[in-house]
């Protein structure tokens, strides 16, 4: 019985977590953390429950259990606010490189380095997803070459849609839409309700 109450405690702990990714507002990062936290206390807890065997078990599950509730959470998140949305939507790490460059010369350097590696990490990811036959197509098909299908992304990356950016590059039907749009002018505003908005 104490298996199932923890299973299913710890199941419901990682569907609100999942869902919290995917909704917006300023107790996000709070939510997330107590989230957190009691996933690995219920972990924990699993070990002197229900026994080393299943304590192992309980370990591993939130990492497949975060991943099988993405669809089901962002669905939800899409009916709670209204419009869509993706799990990773903080390009956080400005904060930290604008704070390192005003800590002198040493701090300015590396805060330029992390920048230089996550652009060549971004475009290694690019090209991967450039290779892939059904986004080659896409681009084949638009005439689009690798520097501007990078461009593409990067005005997304840049933008409100920042969290979806991965996605739209991604989805040869959302990347056909945004060249498409893009060529004829339409407005970032316009852009962003159509990704936004998107079943």
């Amino acid at each position: 019985m104490s298996k199932i109450v923890i299973f299913s405690f710890l199941g419901c702990l990682c569907f609100l977590y999942t869902l919290n990714l995917f909704l917006r507002g300023g107790w996000k990062q709070i939510i997330e953390g107590v989230l957190g936290l009691l996933i690995v206390l219920t972990v924990v807890a699993s070990f002197f429950l229900i026994g080393w065997r299943w304590g192992l078990l309980a370990m591993l599950s939130p990492f497949v259990l975060v991943g099988l509730f993405r669809p089901l959470a962002q669905a939800l998140a899409h009916k709670i606010l209204g419009y869509r949305t993706g799990a990773d939507d903080e390009p956080s790490s400005m904060d930290g490189l604008l704070q390192q460059m005003g800590s002198g010369e040493e701090g300015f350097r590396k805060a330029f380095e992390k920048i230089g590696r996550d652009a060549d990490k971004r475009r290694r990811r690019l090209s991967t997803l450039a290779s892939k036959s059904a986004v080659a197509s896409v681009l084949q098909r638009h005439n689009v070459s690798f520097d501007e299908y990078e461009k593409l992304f990067n005005s997304l990356w840049s933008s409100a849609l920042h969290d979806l950016s991965w996605k739209i590059v991604a989805t040869p039907n959302d990347l056909d839409s945004l060249i498409q749009m893009k060529r004829q002018g339409t407005s970032d505003a316009e852009i962003w309700s159509h990704f936004r908005d998107l079943k």
